[in-house]
């Protein structure tokens, strides 16, 4: 069983506000949904059998300042090695593909990425490069906190009528 812990006060778990946009091929009822519907401990992503790189996107309905991305692995057996997590945003000519992490001596099942200064995120991947165990895409959470949109609008409110 995975203890399941609750988000630093100052952050929002913004997990069930993803959806998933695009992922490798899954096996029947073991999709990338399975990993946000905030319960390890049930159904988890399976990917059928077949050569790495393999991935999954995540959208979101509007950007938001993300802080932390916890990946649950399917086990201490199972779990990426090598991995990299990116931020897609629309442009001229095409999607840019911002690099947010590359993990390249991932251990354990559960894995964490921060980021102090937050990253702007409107879609993001996950591609696996390498796992340690079977070699494919097995997860069973994802977790995603992000700075609450109503503390930037408190801020610019703060910021306002510290001007006046």
């Amino acid at each position: 069983m995975i203890l399941q812990s609750a988000p630093p006060a100052f952050l929002e778990d913004i997990t069930a506000r993803a959806k998933v946009v695009s992922s490798s091929t899954m096996y029947p009822e073991h999709g990338v949904e399975n990993a946000l519907d905030g319960n390890p401990n049930n159904n988890y992503v399976a990917a059928v059998e077949g050569p790495l790189p393999q991935q999954f996107e995540l959208e979101f309905n509007s950007v938001v300042d993300l802080r932390e991305l916890m990946l649950v692995w399917e086990s201490a057996e199972n779990y990426a090695t090598s991995y990299d997590i990116e931020a897609i945003e629309p442009g001229e000519g095409g999607e840019k593909v911002r690099l947010l992490a590359k993990v390249e001596d991932g251990k354990g099942q559960a894995q964490q990425q921060e980021w102090s200064t937050g990253e702007n995120v409107r879609r993001l991947r996950v591609t696996v490069r390498a796992t340690h165990g079977q070699p494919r895409l097995l997860l069973r959470q994802i977790k995603l906190l992000a700075i609450p949109e109503s503390a930037h609008t408190q801020g610019a409110v703060d910021a306002k009528s510290a001007t006046k």
